[in-house]
């Protein structure tokens, strides 16, 4: 194997670690936005990503940023945020709260333009087990069997010990709709896929949050659309009425 290999060998695998790891561990109790072991996790393999990727640019002898629409919206938000951190009471605080989220958002970015096509699928694939491991974990404490209850404990709520049960059903919504996806759309890995959905949708059934079982609703809604518009090989099991499929799919998640 030679450097070049090597180096891109290296760097697909810390993404993928990096990917399958944040969420794993962002459910911790803490006071700020994101949990410090995430942070940790963040500020150790984001720079580590970003070193990887210019040492392999210099090797081809370019470097290439792709352009992606959502970076200039989320660049406007990180300004505000910056703005907003000299209005702010405690300015060390808010200040530190500016620099994680920058450090998650181009650190984002950085991972989107490393990766390449390919990498993008590994790295869909790790969010979808990562998350599948976290729905599997929280159906397991909602029966009280939650093994590191010791050092995980959320002031008691339900679900409670893997996080804020509100931040934990939003999360898993996110991975629901992506292995959604694979299990009425595609062919292959469809029963795993399957398994996975199931395990989502009781985990979120189980948080008894009010925000993820609407969010789940319209994002259904929207699903069937895309289903019916994009993929319509996929969605030829439907009805001939799509319109009519609209209304009702929109009616039902309202």
């Amino acid at each position: 194997m030679n450097f070049k290999k090597a180096l891109d060998l290296l760097l697909i695998n810390v993404i993928n670690f990096t990917v399958f790891l944040l969420p794993l561990v962002f459910f911790q109790p803490s006071l700020d936005p994101f949990g410090p072991v995430q942070m940790m996790v963040a500020r150790l393999s984001i720079p580590l990503i970003f070193i990887l990727y210019m040492l392999r640019s210099i090797r081809e002898g370019r470097t290439a940023f792709k352009l992606n629409p959502v970076l200039l919206p989320l660049s406007g938000y990180l300004l505000a945020a910056f703005i907003s951190v000299f209005l702010s009471v405690n300015l060390s605080v808010s200040f530190k709260y500016f620099i994680e989220l920058a450090v998650m958002i181009f650190g984002a970015y950085i991972i989107y333009t490393a990766a390449g096509k390919n990498g993008i699928k590994k790295i869909v694939f790790m969010l979808a087990l990562s998350h599948t491991f976290m729905a599997a974990y929280g159906i397991a404490q909602h029966f009280d069997a939650d093994v590191f209850k010791w050092s995980t404990n959320f002031t008691g709520r339900p679900l409670g010990t893997i996080g804020n049960p509100d931040f934990f059903a939003g999360e898993l919504l996110i991975s629901f709709f992506i292995i959604a996806a694979y299990a009425f759309l595609e062919k292959r890995f469809r029963l795993l896929a399957v398994v996975s959905l199931l395990l989502h949708a009781l985990c979120i059934y189980y948080t008894r949050v009010a925000g993820a079982f609407i969010g789940l609703g319209f994002g259904t809604a929207a699903f069937v659309v895309i289903a019916m518009f994009i993929k319509r090989d996929a969605a030829a099991g439907f009805p001939a009425a799509r319109k009519k499929q609209i209304i009702a799919a929109v009616v039902i998640a309202a």
